[in-house]
């Protein structure tokens, strides 16, 4: 969805998806393509600024981390560069954002609240409760990929919204676990250790190995 959106904005915008084990330079020509591809879409005001949304960071080698770390410290004002990234410790922009130079969208950004469930669910034609939405939200964590799957499963299968999140991922319950299985697949060793005591405890985790899962995006 989040490509979908960026790829069907008319001008400005440049969407690059990092292939597996880019090194800097190939990261800098995919660059440069998005850039004058976004940038001969259609004519725009000269002073309008291109967006270039760069995903899947974790593919890249260490030059190519290094590259984009940098790359948003001396970027020109008429360049915007959205990075999408699971985990805070791929590229290390603290000192960037201490400076001012990069805003990082806090985790509670991209997930949806009760308000944004009911109106999501209200654009697709799916009836709602305000108790409907506080279970779903805390049935699914805000997780976007379980709410619009849970809404869309009311939808499709006529049942009410309240029994929608146990239907759907019963239904994907496999594609889930391959899911959660490729990102741990490309995680620290440390970071999987923390994902297993944080899923395998009988009482409430460790602070710390919350927060770990957290920042490492397995959550």
């Amino acid at each position: 969805m989040r490509a979908n959106s960026a790829q069907q904005q008319p001008r400005g915008v440049a969407w690059v998806t990092v292939r597996p084990g880019s090194d800097a330079r190939a990261i800098s020509e995919q660059i440069a393509e998005a850039l004058q591809a976004a940038e001969g879409a259609a004519p725009r005001p000269v002073e309008e600024p291109t967006t270039v949304v760069i995903d899947e960071l974790e593919g890249a080698d260490p030059s190519g981390q290094a590259f984009l770390g940098k790359l948003c410290t001396f970027a020109p004002e008429s360049v915007t560069f959205v990075y999408l990234m699971r985990s805070r410790t791929t590229i290390d922009v603290r000192l960037a954002e201490s400076r001012g130079l990069v805003a990082v969208a806090p985790l509670s950004h991209l997930l949806f609240g009760p308000d944004e469930i009911a109106l999501f669910s209200e654009s697709v034609g799916v009836r709602w409760t305000p108790l409907d939405c506080a279970r779903l939200r805390r049935a699914s964590g805000g997780w976007a990929v379980a709410v619009t799957g849970a809404v869309h499963a009311a939808r499709e299968r006529g049942i009410p919204l309240i029994e929608a999140y146990p239907s759907w991922f019963s239904s994907e319950r496999d594609a889930v676990g391959e899911l959660i299985e490729n990102v741990l697949e490309q995680s620290a060793a440390a970071d999987v250790e923390a994902f297993g005591r944080v899923f395998g405890a009988s009482e409430e985790p460790a602070i710390a190995d919350l927060i770990a899962v957290e920042h490492a995006g397995l959550l």
